[in-house]
């Protein structure tokens, strides 16, 4: 039986994930598929030959802010 392909933002999670440096057995859980998907999504990106996102550097607080808006 033929696996099911991962949707475009799915690959661009495990894409992000893995650039910053997580395990692959965690971005598998986070993303939810299993890790040789996972495994097969980066080889796949890597033989495309496309560059790594670059991660921006934001601080806690901007972060912070981000995720929960401050209520008056």
């Amino acid at each position: 039986m033929p696996t099911e392909r991962l949707a475009m933002r799915r690959v661009r999670d495990v894409i992000r994930l893995k650039a910053a440096g997580m395990p692959t057995r965690e971005v598998a859980r986070r993303v939810g598929t299993a890790p040789s998907t996972v495994r097969l999504t980066i080889r796949r990106f890597e033989a495309s030959g496309r560059q790594k996102p670059k991660m921006i550097a934001a601080s806690s607080s901007l972060k912070d802010r981000r995720l929960a808006p401050r209520v008056d």
